[in-house]
């Protein structure tokens, strides 16, 4: 048995090299995945008990879509951090828990964060943030009268914090609790919670539709058809229409991998998320159109072939990531189909054109990368993006 000081010289010297890794990223964000991964996957095997590089590494995994080896080294690294031996203190504890329940809820891993916070509570009952976190997971996985019983533990340990009545407010709203979600609004407010705060606000619209639709679920509202004549009112403000729209997208997906995560399909899910993101920030607005676009709206595009030009232009590992996009746009607008919001013929029209054009860009993208790994010099990026792509791409050069 390795001795206490052996086990914490071990750890530091983890500690520093997962700190080098995380300097490199900042200094060099143009590193590829694949050799985080590999350093991660180096860091991990020389160093079995330090549980940040297992944690991140699956979830980076996960998220480039390597689902069983990220599956095996997210639970490994949880439960590394459950049996960690690491000196730390309570509260460093509690926020190191704190942080990985978060990480895990940025990628509707909410089927593991249960288990994991519920371990934690027993060992700081005291502790109302892992409550709350234990609240949301529940109520996010369909468990209302446990998530509200969590919920009920956090503000009684934190009663005079606003932002936890907040949080009891949405998990009222998604167990259909409306005059609760009300007291809880109310509750937060008078706490000194901003009726404009964004979070506020958007519970406020929930309460109100659901009040205004007797019989419909939250989830209901994700997948409520956009208000057409509320955005023609916003086109001319395009940051306002930008903020609309973003909603709305996000609103669908979350609506999608709550779909996922209750019928147990939700492991694919961080990758796509991930992709659909991706390829928005890569060439949403100013190439799609001229403000942020709705996500259903991608069937009315006709220049597909130029879209996804602009995207494996701009993306590193664009030819890579194809292919990820691809199936991560036929998989959202399958979803939005089977609910209505998008028509079953455009969907098999999108289905024809990503299949017919994916192979034939994702050749144009490796030819140009490797043409670009010689010379990357702006001058002679311009001349192949008008070798390999022509003029069917949105990039623009000055």
């Amino acid at each position: 048995m390795a001795s206490r000081s052996r086990r914490q010289s071990s750890w530091d010297e983890a500690d520093f090299e997962y700190s080098q890794l995380q300097a490199e990223l900042l200094v060099f964000p143009e590193m590829r995945a694949v050799d985080l991964v590999e350093g991660l996957e180096d860091l991990a095997r020389r160093h079995p008990d330090f549980y940040p590089a297992a944690l991140e590494l699956g979830m980076r995994q996960l998220y480039a879509g390597t689902f069983d080896p990220g599956e095996d080294n997210l639970r490994r690294g949880l439960e590394l951090f459950l049996r960690c031996k690491h000196k730390r203190t309570p509260k460093e504890e509690i926020e190191d828990a704190e942080n990985v329940a978060l990480n895990l809820h940025d990628m509707m891993r909410f089927d593991l964060t249960v288990p994991f916070l519920r371990k934690m509570v027993e060992r700081h009952p005291r502790a109302n943030g892992l409550w709350n976190l234990l609240g949301n997971a529940l109520a996010m996985l369909g468990d209302h009268e446990g998530a509200w019983e969590a919920s009920g533990t956090a503000v009684k340990l934190a009663p005079r914090d606003g932002s936890r009545w907040t949080d009891r407010a949405l998990i009222a709203l998604m167990a259909g609790r409306l005059d609760d979600a009300e007291k809880a609004l109310s509750r937060a407010l008078a706490l000194g919670e901003d009726e404009s705060d964004g979070i506020v606000a958007a519970h406020r619209r929930v309460l109100a539709y659901l009040r205004s639709h007797i019989g419909l679920s939250y989830l209901d509202y994700l997948l409520r058809p956009h208000d057409d004549e509320a955005l023609e009112l916003l086109e001319d403000d395009e940051r306002d229409l930008d903020e609309e729209n973003a909603v709305w997208n996000e609103a669908r997906l979350l609506a999608m991998g709550l779909e996922r995560l209750r019928s147990g399909k939700i492991e694919t899910f961080t990758a796509r998320a991930r992709a659909l993101r991706l390829f928005y920030k890569s060439v949403g607005r100013g190439v799609l159109s001229d403000y942020t676009p709705l996500w259903e709206d991608l069937e009315e595009v006709r220049d597909l072939e130029e879209i996804l030009n602009t995207f494996v232009i701009r993306h590193t590992d664009g030819a890579e990531a194809l292919e990820d996009v691809c199936g991560a746009l036929l998989d959202l607008h399958s979803f939005l189909a089977s609910h209505g919001l998008v028509d079953a013929r455009a969907l098999k029209k999108l289905r024809g054109r990503l299949e017919t054009l994916r192979p034939q860009v994702a050749e144009r993208a490796r030819r140009y990368r490797e043409s670009l790994e010689r010379d990357s010099s702006p001058e002679r990026r311009e001349a192949l993006v008008r070798k390999f792509f022509r003029n069917k791409h949105r990039i623009a050069f000055f």
